[in-house]
């Protein structure tokens, strides 16, 4: 590398740059041709680095970029080389350190030393040090519906210059400050909103997620040598200095985990999807086999979740005194199993109570040094697989028995018929979902259905959490006002109740619901009640029933009931098959619609 900035200061003299300019000139011309050879403008590492996709680029920070067209890797490319190989401009180097090693490592060259080159990046170093790096996933507040997509983002752990381990988590979110979702709605689809990209101490976060929101979070620990977590570091100094632009669909806070573990391990860059979740991110890194190990670690309520699920398969039954004390009764003797798994439902439940604010520390520590310290341990195995989940993207195909075809896409996320084994609760998110209708008696298609947002979620009742079940939608469709009589109505509808698990495979639930809506220019309300059903069945089946009962239901004079029936097969992963029938009924008139729907999820 000395002898290299040797010869280009000796390239730069003016007697003795007559001599040697054609051999710089051939030297930079070699070195092009190198990169040339090697294809490093279309290799998956460059284009990692730039953040390109379908060769443009997703970001829009010039300063991001070296060449003027922004637009062209190999522009970059022969950008980079001039200024960060050639040139050697220490300025850039510092901006962009890890593309200047990638390219010296590619071009087999000797890069400098950059902690002793770049004092911001040094600084950087010791303050980050990193010797491993881990994706983690912020799985969905089981009673909090905004939280079901889940959250990635990842962990820097090493060991700073003293030996001491520091952990970091680096992040990137946007603040959602408007209650209007139709704005939220532009601004995070079309417009974008400021993204934060941001590093704490990954202790905070860790709390944060399971005691502040009570989500569990799971660490996967991703295997990568010194030289990829070198470049990875280097990659997380560029974006440090860079403006992201949040976009809920395009580039969110899984497309940034995984445009940076694809820094080190390029083949993630290929399961680039236009839509990228957390849990994309988490199947990817486990599908390229690239996880070392997982940790698991239980937000509280999840825990006393489970340790109440496994009592009552145990044939336990637990209630709570009005002064927070529980009572724990078997109609048999306790095996050492479930003596084990009541005292760590009395210290989790303590616990609970304390993050709650229901006791004080100090009632905490006493509460606690009363009980044995004996738990049980949690292992991944106990857990629900995100890696396990439907994909959140889905599109279906469906034919009724009015003669007519539909179409649906759910950019996200999923719906009740789903297989929802694999979340905490039965739920349903749906952002943006549309689904057209062709009419074969009228030769006509039309927008059948927009819902811009909604959310079901059925959290099993128990004594000690006393959760809330509950849905929201807010939408527009053709609904039905007479027989085979449709009109399009635009709504904004809700409910409040309660669901019980009957056993581990059936949920029932009640809820108070109330609405309003208009297919004209005067909006009208409704309300009533709704009771439902959801049952998994040997064959990889799923029925699905709802019976509502609205008073003033599409400005229908009296009360309209509502009997909806779907079952779901689950013929793969990704396939399902699902027969629909719903009837309704009003005092004038009523209406059947029946028909087939074929599922894909992606």
């Amino acid at each position: 590398m000395l002898l290299n900035k040797l010869f280009r200061i000796l390239c730069k003299g003016s007697l003795l740059a007559s001599f040697l300019f054609s051999c710089c000139a051939l030297s930079a011309s070699h070195t092009l041709s190198l990169a040339k050879q090697q294809r490093l403008s279309s290799h998956a590492t460059w284009l990692a680095l730039l953040q390109f996709k379908d060769g443009k680029p997703l970001l829009d920070d010039a300063g991001f970029y070296l060449s003027s067209s922004r637009h062209s890797a190999e522009d970059e490319l022969n950008a980079a080389i001039s200024l960060l190989i050639e040139k050697a401009d220490t300025t850039q180097i510092c901006r962009f350190p890890a593309r200047y090693l990638w390219l010296q490592r590619q071009l087999q060259q000797q890069p400098e030393n950059l902690a002793a080159l770049c004092p911001g990046f040094a600084e950087f170093q010791a303050y980050v040090p990193i010797e491993q790096i881990s994706l983690i996933y912020a799985n969905e507040n089981i009673s909090r519906p905004t939280t079901m997509m889940g959250h990635a983002f990842l962990k820097l752990s090493g060991h700073n210059a003293k030996g001491q381990l520091r952990e970091h988590a680096i992040s990137f979110y946007t603040e959602l400050d408007s209650i209007n979702p139709l704005w939220l709605g532009y601004e995070t689809l079309l417009a974008g909103k400021a993204g934060y990209f941001v590093l704490s101490p990954y202790q905070e976060r860790l709390e944060f997620y399971t005691q502040t929101e009570q989500r569990n979070i799971i660490e996967y620990h991703i295997a990568l040598d010194a030289d990829e977590v070198e470049l990875v570091q280097a990659y997380l100094w560029e974006l440090k200095q860079t403006r992201l632009d949040y976009f809920f669909h395009t580039y969110n806070c899984a497309t940034l985990s995984q445009l940076i573990l694809a820094i080190a391990k390029p083949a993630l860059s290929e399961a680039h999807s236009p839509w990228i979740s957390p849990v994309d991110v988490v199947k990817s890194v486990q599908v390229s086999g690239l996880v070392n190990n997982a940790s698991l670690f239980p937000a509280t309520k999840w825990r006393l979740k489970m340790l109440l699920d496994s009592l009552q398969l145990e044939e336990v039954d637990v209630g709570v005194t009005d002064s927070f004390a529980l009572e724990i009764n078997s109609t048999k003797p306790q095996s050492p199993l479930v003596q084990a798994l009541s005292l760590d439902l009395q210290q989790t439940y303590q616990r609970w109570l304390l993050e709650q604010g229901y006791i004080s520390s100090q009632q905490y520590e006493q509460r606690i040094s009363q009980l044995p310290a004996q738990g049980v341990e949690l292992s991944l195995s106990q857990y629900k697989d995100p890696a396990g989940r439907t994909d959140d993207s889905q599109f279906w195909l469906y034919y009724g028995n009015r003669q007519n075809w539909r179409f649906g896409f759910l950019p996200a996320s999923h719906q009740l018929s789903d297989d929802n084994r694999q979340l905490f609760s039965e739920s349903a998110l749906a952002l943006l979902s549309l689904e057209f209708e062709y009419r074969q008696s009228e030769q006509k298609l039309d927008l059948y259905a927009l819902r811009y947002y909604g959310f079901s979620h059925y959290l099993p009742y128990d004594a000690l959490t006393r959760d809330w079940s509950g849905h929201f939608a807010l939408g527009t469709e053709f609904q039905a006002i007479g027989d085979n009589s449709f009109k399009r109505t635009h709504y904004l509808y809700g409910g409040i109740g309660r669901s019980y698990s009957v056993t581990e495979d059936v949920l029932v639930y009640a809820t108070l619901d109330a609405g309003t809506a208009f297919s004209g220019w005067t909006p009208y309300v409704y309300g009533g009640a709704a009771v439902g059903m959801m049952v998994y069945e040997i064959g990889d089946q799923k029925s699905t029933v709802s019976l509502r009962h609205l008073d003033n239901y599409r400005q229908q004079d009296g009360w309209t009931s509502i009997f909806h029936w779907q079952q779901s097969w689950f013929v793969s992963s990704d396939w399902s098959i699902k027969l629909h029938w719903e009837h309704q009924k009003s005092r004038n008139w009523r209406n059947h619609e029946s028909g087939i729907r074929i599922q894909h999820a992606f």
